[in-house]
Parts: C-alpha cells; sequence; structure tokens
C-alpha cells in the first residue's frame, strides 16, 4: 500500500482521532490506488464509512471486513462521486479491493457513538391536525453526541415535493433507522460537504418519521421550509422526503408507505399544494439543468439530474411516469387518513362540528354522538385523558387559554379529532 503521509503526519492523525470520534468522525485516510489491487486499512473502531474519489466507478470494489463483502454504491444524491458502506460492527481494520479506481481516494470512517436510544413514543413530537397526525424524531434524539451542523438554515418556499430512497442496506427496525440516519448526516456532513443532512425528513422501516435538516434558534419558519441538498443542487421550491433502504429491487414496508403519504397529505394540506398538479422545475434552470414541467410530487429522478433514485421497485409502483395521469402515489396520498362514510375532509369540517370555537373557557357543545373525548396539547401530549361522555357540554374549564386537539371516538364517524380554540 501506498501510503501518503510522513511518520509524523500519521503521529498528529493517531492522536486526533479521539478528538475527533466525539464529532463522529473517527479518523481519514487517503490513497492513491491501482485498478484490482487490495489495500489494508486502519478503520478507527469505525462502524460506516464514507469513500470518496473525484473520477470513478464504484461497481467493482468493495471493502472486506473479515469474512463479510460490503460492496460498494454510489450515492445517488451527490453531485460529487461518494458511496457510503454501513460495516457489520465496529472495526479496527479493513480491505479494501479498488476494482477499476485508479488514482486519489478519501476514506472518512465514522463512529455513530454507542447512544442510548430512547423508545420512540417518548422521543417523538406530535405533527399534523386531525387523523392525519403523525409523530418525528427530533434531530435533538437521533443526531446527539455528533458534531452540529457547520451551515446555516435557507427558508424556501414548497412546490414539489421529492421522493428519495436511502440507496442504503436494507433494515427493519427503529434502532436501526436511528443508526442508519447518524451514518447518512455524517456522511453528508464530511464527506459530500453539505454541512448538514440532505433531507428535511426521513423514513424508517417501522414507519418512524425523523425530522431532517434542523431550524436554528431564532429562525422564524419550521424545517419543512428548509433548503435541502437532495435535488441534483437546484433544491429551491422543494422539500425532500427520504425512505432509508435500497428500493431498487423491493419495496419500502406497508408502515414506511403509510408514513410517507400521511407526511405529502400533510405538507400539500399546509402549503395548498395540488397533488395532482404540476409546476415548472428548477426556478433558477441552467444550461445542463434546463426548465421542465414536472409533477409536484416526483420520485427524484423525474428532477433535473439523470439518477437511478428512488430505485427502480419504489419508482415503478408510485410513480410510472412524469406523464402518466394515473400515478399511484396521488391515489395513495388523496386516500390516506380518508373520514368514514364517504365523507371528504372538507365535507367532515363542515358536517361534524364542535361549538362554539373559539370556546367561551368554560364548554364545548358536538353535533354528533360520541363515546369518549380526550384533550391533547398541539405537541401531541395528553392534557386530559380520554373520559366517557357526560351530558350535552363538554367543560373546557381549567384549560388555558390556547390551541388544543379535542380526540372523540365516535359511533358513527370512527375517530374525529378538532382544533379547538380556548379564550
Amino acid at each position: 500500500m501506498k501510503k501518503l503521509y510522513s511518520l509524523l503526519s500519521l503521529s498528529l492523525i493517531t492522536f486526533s482521532v479521539p478528538a475527533l470520534a466525539q464529532n463522529g468522525l473517527a479518523g481519514e485516510t487517503e490513497l492513491n490506488v491501482s485498478p484490482n489491487q487490495s489495500y489494508q486499512l486502519e478503520a478507527f473502531s469505525a462502524d460506516a464509512v464514507g469513500i470518496k474519489c473525484e473520477s470513478c466507478v464504484f461497481d467493482n470494489s468493495y471493502l472486506l471486513v473479515g469474512k463479510d463483502t460490503v460492496k460498494l454504491k454510489a450515492d445517488e444524491h451527490s453531485d460529487i462521486i461518494v458511496a457510503l458502506a454501513s460495516l457489520p460492527s465496529k472495526q479496527e481494520t479493513v480491505s479494501f479491493y479498488s476494482g477499476s479506481i485508479k488514482g486519489q481516494i478519501s476514506f472518512d470512517f465514522f463512529s455513530t457513538g454507542n447512544i442510548k436510544i430512547p423508545e420512540r413514543k417518548t422521543a417523538a413530537l406530535r405533527t399534523g391536525d386531525g387523523d392525519c397526525t403523525f409523530d418525528v424524531i427530533p434531530t435533538s434524539v437521533w443526531r446527539a453526541g455528533l458534531a452540529e451542523p457547520t451551515w446555516g438554515t435557507t427558508y424556501t418556499k414548497t412546490e414539489n415535493i421529492a421522493v428519495h430512497h436511502g440507496a442504503s442496506a436494507n433494515i427493519s427496525t427503529y434502532e436501526q433507522a436511528v443508526t442508519t440516519i447518524r451514518q447518512y448526516y455524517l456522511l453528508h456532513r464530511n464527506t459530500n460537504g453539505w454541512g448538514d443532512i440532505g433531507y428535511n425528513y426521513l423514513i424508517g422501516p417501522e414507519g418512524s418519521i425523523f425530522q431532517g435538516r434542523e431550524v436554528k434558534p431564532g429562525t422564524s419558519f419550521t424545517s419543512d421550509y428548509i433548503m435541502g441538498a437532495h435535488l441534483c443542487a437546484m433544491n429551491s421550491n422543494s422539500m425532500g422526503i427520504c425512505i432509508m433502504g435500497d428500493f431498487t429491487n423491493v419495496l419500502p414496508s406497508a408502515k414506511a408507505l403509510e408514513s410517507l403519504y400521511k407526511l405529502i397529505k400533510w405538507k400539500a394540506k399546509k402549503d395548498n399544494i395540488d397533488i395532482n398538479g404540476t409546476d415548472l422545475h428548477p426556478n433558477t434552470p441552467t444550461a445542463t439543468k434546463p426548465q421542465n414541467r414536472i409533477p409536484t410530487i416526483i420520485g427524484h429522478r423525474e428532477g433535473p439530474c439523470a439518477t437511478a433514485c428512488p430505485g427502480n421497485a419504489l419508482y415503478n409502483y408510485l410513480f410510472t411516469s412524469p406523464t402518466n395521469p394515473n400515478r399511484l402515489i396521488r391515489t395513495e396520498v388523496g386516500n390516506i387518513c380518508e373520514a368514514p362514510l364517504g365523507l371528504t375532509e372538507e365535507e367532515m369540517d363542515y358536517i361534524v362540528i364542535v361549538y362554539p370555537n373559539p370556546t367561551n373557557g368554560n364548554e364545548l357543545k358536538a353535533n354528533f354522538e360520541y363515546r369518549t373525548v380526550a384533550v391533547h396539547a398541539l405537541d401531541g401530549k395528553v392534557i386530559r385523558p380520554a373520559a366517557k361522555k357526560a351530558g350535552e357540554s363538554i367543560s373546557t374549564t381549567g384549560l388555558a387559554p390556547g390551541i388544543y386537539f379535542f380526540h372523540f371516538e365516535t359511533p358513527d364517524y370512527g375517530k374525529v379529532v378538532r382544533r379547538v380554540v380556548v379564550n
């Protein structure tokens, strides 16, 4: 192996490893490689590796970890050539087989740490409204112990919602999802040089939804309006959602798809985005990335550059083509969280009501039969647990002025959630 460091610089790197590891970057190595050669590398107790080269193809290269072969696949979201390799466990050494690669290549060794992963139900914040609510794991939970983002946040409105896959190893649990998002973050922050994770939201295999880019203190907008790094360096007017895993040959789980549909429906309703519509993107075209009319909800490959994302299996299932009027993504998003009895959400808003709203601060009435009612704060915290109906009025005495969600179990409409302002 040809080493590019002097003995002195190797000593400095060794001494810097503990400091680097506190931020998730355990060590770095650069090599000048020849085709079809194997190289033994120190791995610094890493559990993942970010690999970058100026001009190469990863198809025939891999890492050898004991008896396990970890194949390399280029990150389909980066405008540079990088790959993320998840190792089966923390490693002190790995072997790299170069395949067809010739020239300079760099390795970032990541240690995601041994953090205590809190239970999903205790870590999440509630987002959305009505029956289309969902839990979001904030960055303070999944990024614990890692370095802060290096970039500030830039606002962008949303006209397009882009669906991605991570093109990483497929996983099955919430705990694996936390490890995977930490690896994505370290790759994007360090190897890709994006300063933060590229997406606005990410979805785990069991349906967990993670906040992606973080809103800085004092920012006047929420994380769904942060400009990401996910759409071919043409990120204005878009929001990016990534389902963790590789969906070239398999589909995401039903729970992951359900969370995707809920997240899109919430955002579309919030920003008045026509899920069946199209618009022009990018808003600042270039000679190599001209402006085209694309659907408002897209698979990444329908954006302004060539990519296989979000994987053939997922793309063919939900999108098919930009011009297909019967794209399943539109149907599924439209149907998710539908009100019972064939009523639309808008019809439910006019037919199934609570009043007076805002309340007079003493009581609330419902124009429908219900069995139980519970009161939740905006963040999902239970203020009053479910209680059986007692009389014709619902007492609001003792509730501080503010906005609440009242959750009703009804014999006719199923679960009904109403937003109530208490004066």
